[in-house]
């Protein structure tokens, strides 16, 4: 009887293989919820960022928890089709995991400044750009796609820089900004190099 025993210099070439192939099946994918997430993002921050400007009113900030409402209905019906095609892997799972943690912080900690330090609702904007720059530089970083990693270490940095420059009520437009350069923008990117 002759068993089909692999070397393990072999294995390892059959894993990478693997691996490489559903990063390239993910990026080819992965492109219409960015623009989905990016689209959202963005609007609600201009939209928020403007009725601060014309109303004063901190209660507006309260806009910020409709990015959730609106964005998981939408990347689900925009999506659907693509996501009960593609088979659960290492890099789509991990993928997965580092967005999905940042929806929990970028979810808590609003809820957290809302009912214990309200003070900590100007600083808001600056964390989550910093959490969202660093997502997405992991994302860039699994996918070897070193623009959208670049564009997220940029984000990270030069957006908690520019928070401590800008005037408070024009912070959200720091996170409309955030989400162009790491959502936005490599989505439609993404989907060019499908097309």
């Amino acid at each position: 009887m002759r068993t089909n025993e692999l070397s393990p210099e072999k294995s390892i070439q059959i894993i990478s293989e693997m691996v490489e192939k559903s990063r390239k099946d993910f990026e080819k994918d992965s492109g219409t919820p960015l623009i989905v997430w990016g689209t959202v993002v963005t609007l609600v921050s201009v939209m928020v960022w403007y009725v601060l400007k014309v109303t004063a009113e901190p209660y507006w900030n309260l806009l910020w928890f409709s990015i959730p409402v609106i964005g998981y209905p939408a990347s689900y019906f925009m999506c659907r089709k693509k996501q009960e095609k593609r088979a659960k892997n290492f890099i789509n799972s991990t993928i997965g995991a580092i967005w999905g943690c940042f929806g929990v912080v970028a979810t808590l900690l609003p809820l957290i400044a809302c009912t214990l330090y309200h003070e900590a609702l100007v600083y808001l904007s600056s964390w989550i750009t910093i959490v969202l720059g660093f997502s997405s530089a992991l994302s860039g970083l699994l996918l070897k796609n070193y623009w959208i990693a670049m564009g997220g270490f940029v984000v990270a940095v030069a957006g908690s820089m520019a928070s401590i420059a800008m005037e408070e009520v024009d912070l959200p437009l720091l996170m409309g900004g955030a989400a162009l350069i790491t959502l936005l923008i490599p989505g439609i990117i993404l989907n060019g190099k499908r097309k």
